[in-house]
């Protein structure tokens, strides 16, 4: 093995989840949601896999994450996040559509959709009389508006038909725009079915639902094996050795994304599971094994064993922010059925 620590996609299941999505509704408009790295699986491999396998258009954080995108794809982009103003030129010279519900001096060509709230107090139009003025306004502009939407505080609870209910209200009689989108992977996970348009995230890599499978896994590898006598210590803080035992250090750290709150957890070895021994470090960490275990063997951080709900849940994280905090400086190996590709999207590489 001639890498630290990697993360591996299976390109297959990301094209399964993506059919299942669609059998709930074959009629959908996907917006595939890549912010974030997607979700720290790789934005690249996974935004130009996703729009052959069904996804019609891109969902994206910022204006950065779109201009990289574009440079790549065709696609249509949707950015959900806040654009200052002074960059609206360059969204349009580059077919970006930008998330909108303030009020600008921009005089142009331009593509939009207005994001309401409908209950969540983020950004957004609140009262049907806003939506309607702004309407109003982006028409005087000649602006181009491809859509309405919002989004979801929950999906499974009467919160979700409180918001619904706010949504169907704010967008009634707006017969100009038949693109409408509040649903997100919980919703469709609970088969809400209310609009012809959604957005997927966590749906589509996997995470969280029953027949939806997890599309990551994470390994590193065994750097070194000791052998320790009790009364020796480990690690930074000094932890003491209790009696003889075998010692695995590990290529990965929480630079990598495994944080401390990991120490009392484990990894699976030669299919067999071993504990962390109270050590993380920055780039490496260290498990209590047996003398089966040698330098080179392959550790598995992340599978269908150690899924990403379990990592998040010992991390007291939810699954978005556990996956988001994976290093970039992590090579990405994507598992075709006939080939594999490997990113490295801290230092721009493809082979």
């Amino acid at each position: 093995m001639d890498r630290r620590a990697w993360i591996e996609v299976d390109m297959m299941r990301l094209k399964e989840n993506i059919q299942l999505i669609l059998k709930i509704n074959d009629n959908f408009k996907l917006y595939g949601v890549v912010k974030a790295n997607g979700y720290g699986h790789g934005v690249l491999e996974i935004a130009r896999a996703i729009t052959e396998y069904g996804v019609d258009t891109l969902a994206v954080e910022s204006i950065e994450e779109g201009l990289f995108l574009r440079k790549y794809l065709s696609v249509p982009i949707l950015v959900l996040g806040y654009t200052s103003e002074n960059k609206f030129k360059i969204a349009a010279e580059n077919d970006l559509t930008l998330s909108v519900c303030d009020y600008f001096d921009y005089e142009g060509s331009l593509k939009v959709e207005v994001q309401v709230d409908t209950g969540m107090n983020r950004l957004g139009l609140k009262t049907k009389e806003e939506v309607e003025k702004y309407l109003k306004f982006l028409q005087a502009k000649k602006v181009t508006v491809e859509g309405i939407f919002s989004h979801l505080a929950v999906a499974n609870s009467d919160y979700y038909r409180f918001q619904l209910k706010n949504f169907l209200y704010l967008t009634q009689n707006l017969t100009e725009i038949d693109n409408l989108h509040l649903n997100n992977s919980l919703a469709l996970k609970s088969a809400r079915t209310e609009f012809k348009n959604a957005r997927i995230g966590l749906l589509m890599y996997g995470i969280d639902g029953e027949d939806f499978k997890q599309i990551i896994s994470i390994y590193s590898q065994v750097t070194a094996v000791k052998y320790l006598k009790k009364g020796e210590y480990v690690g930074y803080n000094n932890t003491l050795v209790k009696e003889a035992m075998y010692l695995a250090i590990v290529s990965v750290g929480y630079a990598d994304g495994f944080n401390k709150r990991l120490e009392q957890s484990a990894v699976i070895i030669n299919q067999k599971t071993y504990q962390i021994f109270n050590s993380i470090c920055m780039d490496q960490m260290m498990v209590k094994v047996d003398q089966t275990v040698k330098k080179g063997d392959l550790v598995t951080l992340v599978n269908d064993q150690l899924t990403i709900l379990r990592r998040a849940k010992e991390c007291q994280m939810i699954p978005y922010e556990f996956l988001c905090n994976l290093s970039d400086r992590l090579d990405i190996i994507y598992r075709y059925k006939e080939k594999k590709v490997v990113h490295n999207y801290r230092f721009n590489q493809i082979y």
